[in-house]
């Protein structure tokens, strides 16, 4: 992820915490850290962002830490995100934008069953770039 780098601190980490809480109060953003059931280690986080009400639309994002990839953790939390998403908040699309190039997260989002929908230019600002990204879907069934 751009944001994981040598010189992130404590400090960054308290103000994105910061930001989820004030993202959640508003309704905005729901984030999670992921966690293994039995050891309790870290695993990565996901989450429902760019929540558009009004279009009864979100984002739902995903990272897993290098260690645990392919091993259906961010399958597994798709699942569950999008289950939340449809059913508690009354989503009705549910979008996962992933950078061209990032094979993991497209795979994971068409193992998820999500639906290819387009390449959408420019759509990702990453590292001072902006990338064109695959935008996926899922709608409830």
């Amino acid at each position: 992820m751009p944001w994981c780098s040598s010189d992130y601190t404590v400090q960054h980490a308290l103000d994105w915490f910061a930001a989820c809480r004030t993202a959640r109060d508003a309704g905005t953003a729901f984030e999670y850290g992921m966690f293994c059931q039995d050891s309790g280690r870290f695993l990565g986080g996901a989450g429902l962002n760019e929540i558009r009400r009004q279009h009864r639309v979100c984002n739902l994002g995903y990272w897993v830490r290098q260690s645990m990839q392919r091993q259906g953790v961010a399958s597994r939390c798709v699942h569950a995100l999008s289950a939340h998403a449809f059913h508690e908040l009354g989503m009705n699309r549910v979008e996962i934008v992933v950078a061209i190039g990032n094979t993991a997260s497209e795979g994971v989002a068409v193992k998820s069953g999500a639906l290819r929908e387009s390449v959408a230019r420019n759509r990702l600002h990453i590292r001072d770039k902006s990338v064109s990204a695959h935008v996926f879907s899922l709608v409830p069934r």
